[in-house]
């Protein structure tokens, strides 16, 4: 006998066991059952008690905006308010205005956009999150981490 015949009745007590709640180790007849009961005992569906189900009164998770607008001032080498991490879902459109006292690049590494800030100026940067991971919005001259998404 080949080792995948010598399976198949292995494989299929345990389907029955598994769809048949009156053979599942929790039931307190299981142990009553015959080894020759499951072959004659027909698979029942899982009751509705065992079945996997949603709660649709729960609220979508706040922490987890459609959008997401962040004004952030740059003045004397400081950030304001200070850079913080946002969780995000994947596919967040997020807009990132940023205000400079000094002409610098603000970069972002979560979609890759880079655009110049004048002194005294101010820019946004508006992108959707597309990836999981945590990503930075940083300047290049100044090299100050501005915020960080934590997409999920």
């Amino acid at each position: 006998m080949s080792r995948q015949t010598a399976l198949l009745p292995v494989i299929a007590l345990t389907t029955v066991v598994l769809l048949n709640p009156t053979l599942s180790a929790c039931s307190p007849s299981s142990s009553a059952a015959a080894p020759n009961a499951a072959a004659t005992t027909s698979p029942t569906s899982i009751p509705p008690s065992h079945a996997p189900t949603a709660d649709p009164s729960k609220p979508a998770d706040p922490a987890k905006p459609a959008s997401l607008s962040i004004a952030i001032t740059v003045a004397a080498g400081k950030v304001s308010p200070a850079a913080k991490t946002y969780q995000v879902a994947e596919g967040t459109l997020v807009s990132i205005s940023v205000t400079s006292d000094k002409a610098d690049g603000v970069h972002s590494h979560c979609s890759g956009q880079e655009k110049q800030v004048a002194a005294g100026g101010t820019v946004t940067l508006n992108f959707t999150v597309t990836k999981t991971g945590v990503c930075e919005v940083e300047t290049h001259i100044s090299e100050l981490v501005l915020v960080r998404l934590a997409v999920s």
